[in-house]
């Protein structure tokens, strides 16, 4: 169902943070103008860029989320897919999401909701332990962005029963 829906989607030039192995790109890209996945690791982007090859508007780049070394204003939306989770500076990180969007561009974070569970999350290289709403919703003001809605929208059935926040907001 998902699927049928993105064709209703115009998501123009986007940039996903921490985009992995590109698994989110290969959905949108067909609906973007331009898609810039940007991730820290050079094994990581070097599989995203074999799974986007088929896509001419995307590009896969290996940067540091917390110093992009992208233009100002040069996007309309910027997907941060639990990437915070691996920012040494979460704050920063956002912010420079916020710094590349253009005014009225929008943002979309989901994050794990603050825990105690270092144990399973440390073997994963998360550099912290979640946020609750209103630190993240914080964040995101401080980074001049309006916050739209900041909520928990899922719980893990199964422990440590992590949740999942998401956070939308737009550039002011």
């Amino acid at each position: 169902m998902a699927r049928a829906t993105l064709p209703l989607l115009a998501p123009g030039d986007v940039i996903d943070v921490a985009s992995g192995d590109g698994a989110l790109a290969e959905l949108l890209a067909p609906h973007a103008r331009n898609y810039v996945c940007v991730d820290a690791s050079e094994r990581v982007a070097a599989d995203a860029r074999e799974r986007l090859r088929p896509h001419r508007n995307v590009r896969v780049l290996v940067g540091d989320m917390h110093a992009l070394d992208l233009a100002d204003a040069a996007f309309d939306l910027a997907l941060l897919m639990q990437a915070l989770a691996y920012a040494e500076r979460p704050a920063v990180a956002l912010a420079e999401a916020a710094r590349v969007l253009r005014p009225g561009g929008r943002m979309v974070v989901t994050a794990i909701a603050r825990h105690e569970h270092r144990d399973v999350v440390g073997p994963y290289g998360h550099a912290n332990l979640g946020f609750v709403p209103k630190e993240l919703a914080k964040m995101a003001e401080k980074a001049k962005l309006r916050v739209a809605s900041c909520e928990p929208v899922m719980r893990e059935k199964r422990p440590p029963h992590f949740e999942v926040l998401v956070l939308h907001a737009v550039r002011k």
